[in-house]
């Protein structure tokens, strides 16, 4: 097998065979076959050129999307996509504490929406538009992976077409257009490896494409350490539809070298600085002296009896919040796992390309979501499943009609199809994970009445996210996130309440109205109070905060015992 050209190249090939006299059509063939642009987007030959304008186009939709839905505003950005970007770029490694788990994720997923904020700290509409982008390569991305299925089974244009659109308008693909949750950006990355993998699959291909397919998943977990999922699912799934050897070690290589190039600097750091590769996560394990011995996982969505545990897609068909900050329905997930379980069947008449691809799909599907369903539960790290739910669905269906004698079987069948993808476009409610209007300044656009620089800034960690604002005022000698368990015995805790005891400048900020002891009691867990009566009003653009209160911090003159405030 000859090693593939460039990437870009191999995956803007036409989506049906062509003869070599057909390669290099005349202009007025080519502007005829755009005559039925539906049957040429999915079926007829396309060049590059055409995919970027695809491309170009796609991105113009998508960035309107975003303007109309409005800025993103959502809790993750005020607690911590504003400020790991900066902090890894102002090197705040041991100014700043906080019992924040996000605070130690990669960054690199954060730093477009921080530069293109720092571009526009005051219009957030070049922001808003711009980080359409995702989506419109998500969009891109799906086109490529259903011409792909038109390659393989013999399936209407137009159905394609409508499958397309039904993968495009999920639940957590729009409710994400233009937020900086950057699961859609890395998405794109899984969608290009299932992409590389089928390209193997029907070609007989072990070794190269395979191998692009696993180092684009191994290069998304780098990113992003909750699609390890994506690692893992497509590993079990590619395990047991090519188990030998040398189908078996380029992909293990590929994923290991794809993850250690995006994310092994970011693993190197944390192991230098805390001693531990994945920190603060799976501190029982690595027992950083950094952080209390515990996982670190989120129990609030998992499955709550048998019921749940055996069908817990069929839930989210409503709207809901049972695996969800915020309500959502989608029914994308549940139809995909039956395609997936009806993928694994015997269907007659299918070439064994057809079968293999079938086979690894509907594995990927139902070995992903169990391992999510084990160790996450949270419905949007799923979104690579949402997307290629429909995509499996109808390569079940065109697997069914292929082989069936008679005109009226297949046209039942494209007729399910067409009902199944409408059902579930008229029943999707994308989350809202809240927005804002465009003519909003941002988050760091913040006037303070007191120059905090060479000082301390305390916060609340918890409801409403405040460690935004260590990017909007004067830049402070150190910001603490205050949370009881920095109490804990362990380093983070013994550093934030040495530099809470010992800066001679020492603020809180709060939303108003303003307690002596802090939000919750917790500047008095640390020793300290708020002097209420020298309190003064921040100008900021939170919309989850209608006023936020700076506050001079001095020692308790009378505090109250640990039990009852350190909670």
């Amino acid at each position: 097998m000859a090693k593939p050209d460039t990437l870009f190249a191999q995956l803007a090939k036409p989506s049906q065979p062509t003869q070599p006299s057909q390669t290099a059509q005349p202009p007025q063939l080519m502007q005829a076959s755009w005559r039925n642009p539906v049957s040429t987007l999915f079926q007829g030959p396309l060049t590059p050129a055409h995919h970027l304008g695809l491309l170009l186009l796609l991105i113009i939709i998508a960035a309107a999307g975003s303007l109309m839905l409005g800025a993103d505003a959502n809790w993750d950005l005020r607690n911590y996509h504003l400020y790991n970007p900066w902090a890894l770029l102002e090197g705040r490694w041991r100014q700043d504490m906080g019992w924040n788990v996000q605070w130690f994720l990669n960054p690199l997923p954060q730093l477009p929406y921080y530069a293109l904020v720092s571009l526009w700290p005051d219009n957030l509409v070049p922001v808003t538009a711009l980080m359409g982008i995702p989506g419109a390569l998500v969009a891109w991305a799906m086109l490529l992976l259903y011409r792909e299925l038109g390659r393989l089974f013999s399936a209407p244009a137009w159905l394609l077409g409508i499958a397309w659109l039904a993968s495009c308008t999920g639940a957590v693909t729009l409710g994400q257009l233009g937020t900086t949750f950057n699961d859609l950006a890395v998405t794109f990355i899984v969608l290009l490896g299932c992409l590389c993998i089928l390209r193997g699959l029907r070609e007989g291909d072990d070794r190269w494409w395979p191998a692009l397919g696993f180092f684009a998943f191994g290069a998304a977990m780098g990113l992003k350490i909750t699609f390890a999922l994506f690692v893992l699912g497509p590993a079990m799934a590619w395990l047991f539809t090519r188990p030998r050897f040398n189908a078996l070690w380029p992909g293990a290589l590929a994923s290991t070298l794809g993850l250690l190039l995006v994310g092994g600097w970011w693993f190197a750091l944390l192991q230098m600085r805390y001693d531990s590769p994945l920190f603060p996560f799976f501190n029982s394990l690595f027992e950083s002296p950094w952080w209390a011995p515990i996982m670190e996982r989120d129990p609030r969505f998992d499955p709550q009896g048998l019921m749940q545990w055996l069908f817990y897609p069929f839930y989210w068909w409503r709207a809901n919040v049972t695996v969800s900050e915020v309500p959502f329905a989608d029914g994308r997930i549940s139809l995909g796992l039956l395609a997936a379980i009806a993928a694994l069947w015997p269907w007659k008449g299918l070439a064994i390309q057809q079968r293999r691809i079938l086979r690894f799909m509907g594995l990927l599907i139902l070995f992903t979501y169990v391992i999510w369903l084990k160790q996450f539960a949270i419905y949007r790290y799923m979104l690579p499943l949402e997307l290629l739910a429909p995509w499996l669905l109808l390569a079940v269906l065109a697997g069914m009609a292929q082989g069936r004698q008679g005109p009226k079987v297949p046209a039942a069948l494209w007729g399910s199809g067409v009902a199944l993808f409408a059902l579930l476009m008229l029943t999707t409610q994308p989350p809202n994970w809240g927005r804002e209007p465009v003519s909003q300044p941002s988050l760091i656009d913040i006037t303070s009445p007191i120059d905090t620089e060479n000082a301390l800034v305390a916060v609340a960690q918890g409801d409403p996210p405040l460690n935004y604002l260590a990017l909007g005022l004067p830049t402070p000698s150190h910001f603490i996130s205050v949370n009881p368990l920095l109490h804990h015995d362990n380093m983070t805790g013994e550093l934030a309440r040495h530099f809470l005891d010992t800066t001679e400048q020492r603020y809180w900020v709060t939303p108003a109205p303003a307690e002596a002891n802090g939000p919750h009691g917790w500047a008095a867990c640390f020793g300290l109070q708020l002097q209420v009566e020298d309190c003064q009003p921040l100008q900021s653009s939170d919309p989850g905060v209608a006023q936020l209160l700076i506050c001079p911090l001095r020692t308790h003159p009378n505090p109250p015992p640990q039990a009852e405030v350190c909670q």
